[in-house]
């Protein structure tokens, strides 16, 4: 057994940085300082900043996070001091000034609620020509050109321009080079959409039957929207409303700050001065620049290291089994997956790469890789990239034993046996068996021909040279009576003919293990991936393809994982990858049923959860579940999005004050 435990640092040990408004202290001008002090892993310290100058001595606390701010008239010959004090130890951390520059540019940010516009105050001995720009997420809303005028310009930014969430000011010269920079967050109502939830339960006591209620709470001016929903134990959870990360933290800052956020959902409590002035200082305290302007004007994009996946991509090289002066010339790869239902295909130059995207598998499957190359043809390997992990490791957040609801380290024991008792549902006990792999062999044929025997069943073990065929349509030229195909460079043409024609000169049915195919799918199979194939040419076995076995079938039967196994085999690799997890559902009990499981202690934490509830406008969600054992006062939290990217979030108490 291992413990977790934060040891506290020294006060000697506190970090604080001093950060002025727009990023430099320029001499002559008085300028806000924003400050930060954090101890060495990263979490606030509340300090008392001191600031002597001269025989003024100004004492400013932290105002959240470790942070707050300061006025400062700047001078290179002052005589200045600036200290961190704890108030509870008495100890004493100096703090370092930013160099000042003789020349430059000083910035002030006017943002009041109760305006349409944000005021942007800008002084300097700079006489050069400006452009002042506001852009969020890359994207610029607003731009403008200028110069000092006695030393001062100044702009207002229409709000209806900007975009929610973090925007950058940037003052920078004609060509391209900044010399000041601010965050600062918008907030826009018109960003947000509200969600109506009405309890419609009879009470809160032990299981009973629990119903809500949910709707857009404007029905005339609301649109298609999905939301989270969860239901929590009040006594077992931490209150929702004081939550460290929501919806609007994870879309509006964590997307574009850096580091962790010391409790993120602070700053979206309530539309205070206090709180709007802490999100101010988090913006000046933990801003980064996002461009770099002289590459902007030189065309030099960043390079781009990670593609956006939509599912799962297999990435790797074709190699010379042996290595020549004349190398690969290029060909094609294929790769079936997901127990023969998934093939795909793709093309490798000469240098060797490929890349298989946007795979669509569950779990970890067999993938069976086969490539021939124009010059080498299939006397080749094949050779997989390991990519790279997003993150390698992860380190807990230690939490403190305050920090943990007393009710929920109580009911330990009760959630730690229902789990148990659920998780073994999944487990099966299985009876020794003899195993004989003939037996297997046949029986598992004869699981996989869900449509019968058909009339000739040719196997790829039993055709000389099967392994060197170019094409499927080789191992059954010449080999079936009634049965004509004619390969061209171009593709190949098959006719059934006989008793089972109806329809002479149109092709049969084409089966991929029993799934309808057309004959380019049948032509990009590798010889090598095929078990066994069967035709069909009696109409009586024929007609369980209906009228398209008209003109009879040909059912093709690719190798199982074992039958692949043949680590001899050139241009082919079999391996095993991971893929999407099962989605699972979340358990909710049925006491309204008899079931062995209702007889355990429910001691549940989250009561309800529905990931994806649609709402549509002038229609009511309904939501049902059932309380546990002991829960008279519930949380629900709901978070969600419509269909233009407005969010939403809710938290509710229902049941005992």
């Amino acid at each position: 057994m291992s413990k977790r435990f934060a040891i506290p640092y020294a006060f000697s040990q506190v970090d604080v940085q001093l950060l002025p408004e727009g990023g430099h202290l320029v001499d002559g001008f008085k300028q806000t300082v924003a400050f930060r002090a954090q101890y060495p892993d990263g979490r606030p310290a509340e300090v008392l900043l001191r600031v002597q100058q001269g025989e003024e001595l100004e004492e400013v606390p932290t105002v959240f996070g470790g942070m707050g701010e300061f006025s400062l008239q700047v001078a290179r010959d002052a005589a200045l001091k600036i200290e961190a004090f704890d108030p509870n130890s008495e100890a004493v951390v100096p703090v370092k000034l930013p160099e000042i520059q003789e020349k430059g540019l000083v910035l002030q940010l006017v943002d009041k609620p109760e305006l349409s516009y944000v005021t942007v105050f800008i002084q300097g001995n700079i006489e050069e020509d400006l452009v002042l720009i506001n852009q969020s997420e890359n994207l610029i809303s607003f731009m403008v050109p200028g110069m000092l005028t006695n030393g001062i310009w100044g702009s207002r930014i229409p709000k209806n321009t900007l975009f929610p969430g973090v925007n950058t000011l940037t003052v920078v010269t004609r060509d391209g080079k900044p010399l000041l920079e601010r965050q600062y967050f918008h907030d826009e109502a018109e960003a947000l959409f509200e969600v109506a939830v009405q309890d419609e339960s009879a009470g809160k006591g032990r299981r009973a039957p629990q119903r809500l209620g949910l709707q857009l709470a404007s029905a005339e001016e609301g649109l298609p929207a999905k939301v989270s929903v969860a239901v929590l134990d009040a006594a077992q959870a931490d209150d929702p409303a004081a939550a460290h990360e929501t919806i609007y933290t994870s879309l509006f800052l964590a997307g574009d700050l850096k580091g962790k956020i010391h409790q993120p959902a602070h700053y979206f409590k309530d539309k205070s001065e206090e709180t709007l002035r802490a999100r101010d200082l988090l913006m000046r305290t933990q801003g980064w620049r996002k461009i770099n302007w002289e590459q902007v004007q030189e065309m030099d994009f960043p390079e781009v290291k990670r593609l956006i996946e939509r599912g799962i991509n297999i990435e790797g090289r074709v190699e010379e089994l042996e290595s020549s002066r004349r190398g690969l010339r290029g060909g094609s790869i294929s790769a079936i997956y997901d127990d023969g239902e998934g093939i795909i295909q793709t093309t490798f130059g000469e240098d060797g790469r490929f890349i298989f995207v946007e795979m669509d598998y569950f779990d970890t499957t067999t993938v069976v890789l086969s490539a021939k190359d124009d010059r080498k043809g299939e006397f080749v390997k094949i050779v997989l990239e390991v990519p790279e992990a997003y993150f390698t490791q992860l380190e807990p957040e230690v939490l403190a034993p305050g920090q943990i609801p007393a009710a929920l380290l109580a009911t330990f024991n009760e959630r730690r046996l229902m789990n148990t008792m659920l998780d073994e549902e999944r487990i099966l006990d299985l009876e020794a068996v003899t195993i004989q792999a003939e037996t297997i062999q046949a029986e598992d044929e004869r699981q996989r021909k869900i449509y019968g025997d058909g009339d000739v069943t040719l196997r790829a073990d039993d055709i000389p040279g099967a392994e060197g065929f170019v094409n499927i349509f080789q191992m059954i030229q010449g080999r079936v009576a009634g049965v004509r195909v004619t390969t061209t460079t171009l593709g190949a043409s098959v006719e059934i003919r006989g008793v089972g024609s109806v329809q002479g000169g149109t092709e049969p049915l084409f089966l991929v293990d029993n799934q309808p195919v057309d004959i380019g799918t049948v032509l990009a199979l590798n010889p090598r991936d095929v078990s066994f194939i069967d035709i069909f040419k009696d109409p009586a076995k024929a007609a369980i393809f209906g009228s398209q076995g008209a003109n009879g079938a040909i059912a093709i039967y690719l190798k199982t994982g074992a039958e692949r196994a043949r680590a001899d085999a050139p241009g082919t690799l079999l391996t095993r990858q991971g893929g999407f997890t099962f989605p699972r559902e979340f358990y909710v009990p049925a006491y309204d049923q008899e079931d062995e499981k209702n007889f355990l202690n429910d001691k549940r934490v989250t009561l309800f959860w529905a990931p994806e509830v649609e709402l549509v406008p002038g229609e009511t969600a309904y939501l049902d579940y059932f309380n546990s054992d002991e829960a008279p006062k519930h949380f629900v939290v709901v978070e969600g999005m419509d269909e233009v990217g407005r969010v939403t979030r809710k938290v509710l108490t229902l049941g005992a004050n």
